[in-house]
């Protein structure tokens, strides 16, 4: 059995600031968000998420909610369900650029 990577918080050393953390599942389409790490208890949903190239530190926009989540990550675009979608923890980008 492969052990799932665990996924830690990034700190502002690692280049994103603190701040509120909130599920993928709870931005508004067009808010652009940083991967900060996932539902601890997701092991299987974790690694589904690994696969597809979600890991902490990724940047992505999302683009539209219901009855899939649809996200960018650079020129990419994903569908995952809401309960995929509630075990990413992501950190809202500032509005600032």
């Amino acid at each position: 059995m492969n052990a799932i990577p665990q996924a830690l918080p990034l700190t502002a050393d690692a280049g994103i600031p603190l701040g509120p953390r909130v599920d993928l599942a709870s931005l508004r389409p067009g808010d652009g968000a940083t991967v900060v790490g996932f539902e601890e208890s997701a092991a299987d949903a974790i690694a589904k998420l690994l696969a597809l190239g979600v890991v902490p530190g990724i940047r992505l926009v999302l683009e539209s909610l219901g009855p899939a989540v649809v996200f960018r990550m650079g020129h990419a675009r994903f569908a995952i369900d809401l309960e995929l979608a509630s075990v990413v923890r992501v950190q809202l980008q500032s509005e600032e650029r």
